[in-house]
This record gives structure tokens, sequence and C-alpha cells, in this order.
């Protein structure tokens, strides 16, 4: 390090002198502002903020808060009821809370349900003489059909307002088929016992083919299915009837080519009685 002679020291020495009075009279100043600060942070007549009351009603539920936040937002934010996508708010989220100001906030929730109905399925028995009497056999197994409705409803603070029927499925049952043997009945006791089971030539008439009958047969009944023509000398009318392969059955008719072991068969459409043609059955007397 260089040694200043005297005279340059001496020349030096008030520069320094005037810096060092600089530093202590800028360090002054920020001790006595902070201390003027402090003394009007303690003085009584300072006012200090004032929370503003608001009146809350979420969900239905009613409340009283008080709060210094900025925006309604914030404040919802810390009262943990901010509210979602689909919720409604009475006031702006951006807006300043202020004293007195009611706030509604609604919950909505959208909800899509499913509803499902069963359809039972039935049952159709049929007497064969493929099976020995008693015997019963499940041809086809049954189904249950069923509905399903789509919904889409709406909520509102809990309490449903608003439901729409978005979709609609169906499925049709499926009819269960049942085989009862009737071979061998006229010996056997029971229900069949004593009853008289005979082969006939069977033909199929549809709603077209009840000749100048019409609308009613020759008994006064409708003609359809589970309507049969017969001779009244072979089979009184009125006789409850089981015919084979094609069900329970009540003679209600007659016809000009029915003579003796004839029957003819009704039928809802035209199409299913040209489909069942001439074929011989097994006809069983009920009473």
């Amino acid at each position: 390090m260089p040694i200043l002679s005297p005279r340059v020291y001496r020349r030096r020495a008030p520069q320094t002198r005037v810096l060092c009075g600089l530093f202590l009279a800028a360090l002054l100043v920020i001790v006595l502002g902070r201390g003027v600060t402090a003394q009007q942070e303690a003085l009584p007549g300072t006012p200090a903020p004032v929370p503003a009351k608001i009146s809350m009603v979420v969900a239905g539920e009613s409340r009283e808060v008080q709060t210094l936040a900025p925006t309604v937002g914030e404040m919802l934010a810390q009262e943990k009821a901010y509210p979602g996508k689909e919720d409604r708010c009475s006031v702006p989220l951006s807006a300043v809370p202020a004293e007195g100001m009611k706030i509604v906030i609604t919950r909505i929730e959208t909800r899509r349900t499913v509803e499902r109905i069963a359809i039972p399925f039935k049952t159709r028995q049929r007497y064969t003489t493929s099976l020995r009497s008693g015997v019963r056999q499940v041809a086809q197994a049954g189904a249950k059909g069923e509905i399903v409705k789509t919904f889409l409803e709406v909520y509102k603070d809990g309490k449903r307002t608003q439901r729409k029927k978005v979709a609609h499925q169906s499925t049709k049952p499926r009819m269960q088929i049942v085989h009862i043997g009737v071979r061998g009945m006229l010996s056997s006791r029971g229900y069949f016992s004593g009853r008289r089971l005979i082969t006939m030539e069977s033909t199929g008439y549809g709603p077209a083919g009840n000749g100048r009958w019409g609308a009613r047969t020759a008994s006064g009944l409708r003609p359809g299915y589970g309507v049969v023509a017969v001779d009244p000398r072979f089979i009184p009318l009125g006789t409850r009837l089981y015919v084979d392969g094609y069900g329970y059955a009540v003679a209600g008719d007659t016809g000009g080519a029915i003579k003796g072991a004839r029957i003819d068969l009704g039928f809802d459409s035209n199409r299913a009685a040209m489909r069942h043609g001439r074929r011989k059955v097994k006809v069983l007397i009920l009473n």
C-alpha cells in the first residue's frame, strides 16, 4: 500500500468527513421515519378495516358471514361455498362484498337414470301323443322381456325439478312352450281318464274363409284362432277340444265340406291358414 504524504492526506481528509456525515444523516432519517410511522399507527384516531356483513343462502341453508375479501368469489372460496360448473350465483363473482349484501347459491345437478321394467313370459301347453301320458317336456324355454327407459333429471338444491325421457328400448318376451304327453291316456286315471282321443283330417281357414257367416260363426262366436268348424253330428257345437299342434279350441262353427272326422281350424290370418294346409291331427275331447 503506498504511503500518502502528509500533504495528500490533508487534501483527502475533508472529503472523507463529508461522506461520513452524509451517511450518518441518512441513517438518522430512516430511524426517525420508522419511529414516526410507528407512532402514527399507535394513534387511537387511525381507522381500522371493517369487515362487511354478508347474508348467504347456500343450497337452501342460510348463514351470516363477515368478510374482508376483496371479491365475492374469494369470499365464497374462503367459506367453501364456491359455485360449481352448473351452479348459479345471484351476484357476480367479481363483485365487491358490501354491507348487507345477500348472496344466493343454487346447487344444480344433472343425473342420467335408467329404469328397467321386466315383462313376464307366457307359457303355452301343447298336448302331444309323442310323449306318454303325464310326461311334461319344455320344448322352448321362456325368457322375460324388458323395457329400458333412460331419463335425464335436473335437481336444484337436492330437489328434482325436471325429468325428461331421452331413450326407450324394449325386448319382447319369448313364450315358453311345454309339451304334455297324452299317449295311452284313455286307459289312464286322472283328468284325462275316459276322454276321447280321435284322429281327424284338418284344414285351416282365415278371416276371409268364413263364407256367408262373415263376422260371426254358426254359433255366434267371432271367427279366429281357437274357434274350429266341425260336423255337429260328430262333435256337438260348444264342445271344448284340444288339438295337437294347435292348442285349445271350441267347436263353434260348421261348414258344408266338414263332414264326419273333418275339422277346420280357425286362424287370425289367411297366410297362417294356408301355411297349416291339410294334415291329420289328434283331437282330444275335453267335455
